[in-house]
């Protein structure tokens, strides 16, 4: 009851706007929010790519610079026990073709697939008396693997659902009891078999190595003077499954049959993602020229004009500087040229004797020249302003309003 009561007519209070400062840290914020939501969202789109589903845990490209249980380093390591050369390919076999000093060449499931030039290339070393070993990617049918007549079938069973079928570890193959089959045994991890008849365009004979469910799991390909050994799978000559059967011994004895006289063995690595003089920034203009980099390029741009477009500001505004302004005697210097110049002293001098009046409280007589003003003389007798008044328009007009403004502080006093 006895508290203050709102006058009549008026609403309730508004709400104070947020201060500056507060409105800014809040755009920070929400700007440091998006900018981070949207870099997770790339680095996502980026991991994404770069994953290829696998039925063998860890790494899913076959290559020997991997120790996971999907890479191959396992078969490099035994090519270093068994003395063998070897070396890794990180150049294009359209830019670098197969040399003669190479006695095996080995591709194991490609993740990026050749050209036909470089298709071209290694069926043309391997006419002339060079030796491939061969494994195709998850059962696609790539460009290499069409010009040799190569189709592939699932082994899994057909009872198995989509989910069983995606975590079924593989299929075991026999191999046969020729020259470098002999004594193998098994060969577990083939999820796929060869399917009709390989190589029709060969019209050669082609002889199996190993078998699984009634199919040919591994071939060997006579193609001019030289051999394809084709695998139905890289999984057997992975980290993972070489050394649980017979698949490291069979690659032991084809690669010291084909390593006669001192060749090499070369194991392609380009095609797993590895180059020469390769680095983050090659790396970032691999990704972008994917399908996925495309989109996350044009992610990015929309993001940027989102931004833009929406005056998002990262960080606090800059504070503006106060204004500098004149302090009063550069004014009143100012205005006093100003008269001057323009002859109107007489007038300055009126102007002033008018806002002392004013300011005195008291009415305004005429001006009468010399002499001070009628009405002041109790209060400007014998001080400054009578001296300075009565120099008339000689006197100087920054004296004159000096003068004045000391009689306002006497009176004041």
């Amino acid at each position: 009851m006895g508290g203050p009561r709102p006058e009549a007519g008026r609403g309730p209070e508004p709400e104070a706007a947020p201060e500056p400062a507060a409105r800014s840290r809040m755009g920070s914020r929400r700007d440091a929010a998006i900018l981070v939501v949207a870099v997770l969202a790339l680095l996502a789109l980026a991991v994404a790519t770069r994953l290829r589903v696998s039925r063998v845990a860890g790494e899913a490209h076959p290559t020997t610079f991997s120790s996971a249980p999907g890479g191959a380093r396992a078969l490099h390591l035994l090519a270093g026990e068994l003395g063998l050369r070897d070396a890794r390919r990180m150049r294009s076999y359209a830019d670098d073709p197969l040399s003669d000093s190479v006695g095996l060449a080995v591709i194991l499931a490609p993740s990026r697939e050749l050209t036909p030039r470089e298709v071209s290339s290694v069926l043309g070393w391997v006419r002339a008396g060079g030796e491939l070993l061969y494994a195709e990617a998850w059962g696609g049918a790539g460009l290499l693997a069409d010009s040799l007549g190569l189709r592939l079938r699932p082994l899994a069973p057909d009872s198995l659902n989509a989910f069983e079928a995606l975590a079924w570890s593989g299929d075991s193959a026999e191999a046969t009891a020729d020259s470098i089959g002999r004594d193998v045994g098994r060969i577990p991890g083939f999820r796929f078999a060869f399917a009709g008849s390989p190589a029709p365009r060969t019209a050669v004979r082609v002889r199996p190595l190993a078998r699984a469910d009634g199919g040919a799991t591994i071939i060997e390909l006579p193609l001019g003077g030289g051999h394809v050994i084709a695998w139905s799978d890289a999984s057997p000559l992975t980290n993972h499954w070489l050394r649980d059967g017979g698949a490291g011994l069979l690659f032991a004895r084809e690669a010291a049959r084909a390593l006669s006289g001192g060749r090499v063995l070369e194991f392609d690595e380009y095609h797993q993602g590895y180059r020469e003089g390769a680095g983050p920034l090659t790396a970032l203009l691999g990704f972008l020229r994917t399908g996925p980099g495309h989109a996350a390029l044009q992610g990015a741009v929309a993001l940027l004009l989102l931004l833009v477009l929406s005056a998002r500001r990262f960080g606090a505004p800059v504070p503006e500087l106060p204004a500098r302004r004149r302090s009063p005697l550069e004014h009143v210097s100012a205005l006093a040229e100003a008269y001057r110049r323009a002859g109107a002293r007489r007038t300055a001098r009126t102007r002033l004797a008018q806002g002392l009046y004013r300011r005195l409280g008291l009415r305004l007589p005429g001006i009468r020249e010399p002499g001070l003003p009628a009405g002041i003389e109790r209060w400007a007798s014998g001080s400054e302003l009578e001296t300075v008044w009565n120099r008339g328009e000689d006197g100087d007009l920054v004296s004159l309003a000096a003068a004045v403004d000391e009689v306002i502080r006497e009176v004041r006093r």
